[in-house]
């Protein structure tokens, strides 16, 4: 389905709920659908 709608996925190595096992590459990539640039975790706000 992703790919009949182009839509962008990633793999990332992660247990079965990957926003608590890999919060910062999940963040990344909602933050670039939104069309925000993703920022470093050390980054100011």
């Amino acid at each position: 389905m992703a790919k009949r709608m182009n839509a962008k996925t990633i793999e990332v190595k992660a247990s079965h709920l990957s926003l608590i096992s890999q919060p910062d590459k999940i963040t990344r990539l909602i933050m670039e659908a939104a069309g925000q640039p993703a920022r470093a975790k050390n980054d100011a706000t």
